[in-house]
């Protein structure tokens, strides 16, 4: 996995198909998921705790498919 990148929120950052994982305002870290699939708008308030603030790109290898 890359470095955490900093994200202060706004249109998705990377390509909709790249695996992330997320660390929320609340200190939550997310399980890795496609881009496409997480909330990367900005908040106010309460739900602030709820945002993105940090991301790392996952490289994973391919898994051999069985019998290649």
């Amino acid at each position: 996995m890359s470095e955490w990148i900093e994200w202060q929120g706004g249109a998705c950052p990377v390509e909709p198909r790249q695996r992330v994982r997320c660390k929320l305002g609340n200190g939550m870290v997310m399980q890795p998921a496609l881009a496409k699939g997480r909330d990367w708008r900005r908040y106010d308030g309460s739900m602030k705790l709820y945002q993105i603030i940090a991301y790392q790109l996952v490289d994973e290898a391919p898994t051999p498919r069985k019998g290649h």
